[in-house]
């Protein structure tokens, strides 16, 4: 399991873009540490930075859209899944992260 997370990590598990990350970064909004030209974020940083109330409503939106372009098209001949994790809260971040974690390896090794 990783124990840091890249800027490209952050955007593909919230749907914002690498600038809009660093733009939280800049401001002040999502902290981390920076060690040879790279970003590095902990866990509790990016459920912090995931859970501030100038981020949250961005990346609930975001989520919600890809939901609901999923539910809209059907037109793809492609199988697809959708999956909707209804978790208790102690549970949400633990099982959400290891999920989010091997989705973004599948997706940076392809």
């Amino acid at each position: 399991m990783n124990e840091f997370y890249t800027v490209k990590e952050i955007a593909l598990m919230s749907g914002l873009t690498e600038r809009t990350i660093r733009h939280y970064i800049q401001t002040g909004i999502l902290k981390g540490s920076k060690a040879d030209g790279i970003w590095k974020f902990t866990p509790e940083e990016v459920d912090a930075f995931f859970a501030h109330p100038s981020v949250f409503p961005g990346i609930l939106s975001k989520r919600n859209g890809v939901v609901s372009d999923f539910l809209v098209n059907r037109s793809t001949s492609q199988n697809r899944i959708c999956a909707i994790l209804d978790l208790p809260k102690e549970d949400r971040n633990k099982v959400s992260r290891r999920l989010l974690q091997q989705s973004i390896s599948v997706l940076l090794h392809c």
